[in-house]
């Protein structure tokens, strides 16, 4: 097993599991390491990333087909998976986050690896989508809120 740590571009949710799917396809992508976190089992098991991890939800409302845009839901379900996200993140040299805000997977748990990451001095950057002026207020909101938040503890933000 490859005990050298390298760079890791983790996804979050639907968009970041776009994003990882599109990267996977580049060549020298083999220098990086993918992983996945979303509460979408559908979308994780079809994902190319190396390393997954799928929070448990504990209601049927959405059907295993994710947050249904409750950031409330993505936040809980992600302070749950702390430790598995703290293993995860150990093996990276550099972490970059994929993902777009307004939703809940993503909105929710950014905060959660985040702190992670601060709290084992893991370098990170955040590369995060906000939600277009004519899409919902509550998604608008969402994705600013979570960027207030995130500013204080992140090394690099970018929306």
């Amino acid at each position: 097993m490859d005990t050298e740590k390298r760079p890791m571009i983790l996804g979050i949710g639907g968009e970041g599991a776009a994003i990882i799917a599109h990267l996977a396809k580049m060549p020298d992508i083999e220098n990086f390491e993918l992983a996945l976190i979303d509460t979408d089992r559908k979308t994780l098991s079809i994902s190319a990333a190396a390393h997954k991890i799928c929070p448990s939800l504990d209601w049927g409302i959405t059907g295993n087909a994710g947050c249904g845009g409750d950031v409330l839901r993505g936040e809980r379900v992600m302070a749950r998976e702390r430790q598995k996200i703290s293993a995860l993140l150990e093996r990276a040299s550099f972490l970059t986050v994929c993902g777009g805000l307004g939703g809940g997977t993503a909105t929710g748990g950014c905060r959660t690896i985040a702190s992670v990451a601060r709290s084992i001095a893991l370098p990170s950057a955040f590369l995060l989508t906000t939600p277009f002026s004519f899409e919902a207020y509550s998604r608008r909101y969402n994705a600013e809120e979570c960027v207030k938040e995130l500013l204080p503890i992140t090394d690099i933000l970018i929306t």
